[in-house]
């Protein structure tokens, strides 16, 4: 994002980094991918509607759908990221 324009900026790469992204109510955030096991450059997020993990590669372009809670019961609350301390 462009702040001083207040325009979106296209990027093709964030590097390291998987940027994690919240629901309206719920926040995001990103952490170091390689370290914790996530991928690089890529963008996740929990669906409301489909109720499955996306993650979408920004290089790429290209989402993949996940579903790692298939056979649980339905979620009493909305998902959120856990982001661990980094620098």
């Amino acid at each position: 994002m462009d702040f001083a324009r207040k325009k979106p900026v296209r990027v093709k790469s964030i590097g390291d980094r998987p940027i994690l992204a919240g629901t309206s109510s719920c926040l995001g955030g990103w952490c170091p991918a390689t370290r914790l096991g996530l991928r690089p450059n890529t963008v996740y997020w929990m669906s409301p509607e489909d109720k499955r993990l996306h993650v979408c590669d920004i290089g790429t372009g290209i989402e993949e759908v996940q579903e790692p809670c298939k056979g649980v019961a339905e979620a009493s609350c909305q998902p959120f990221w856990m982001i661990p301390e980094h620098s």
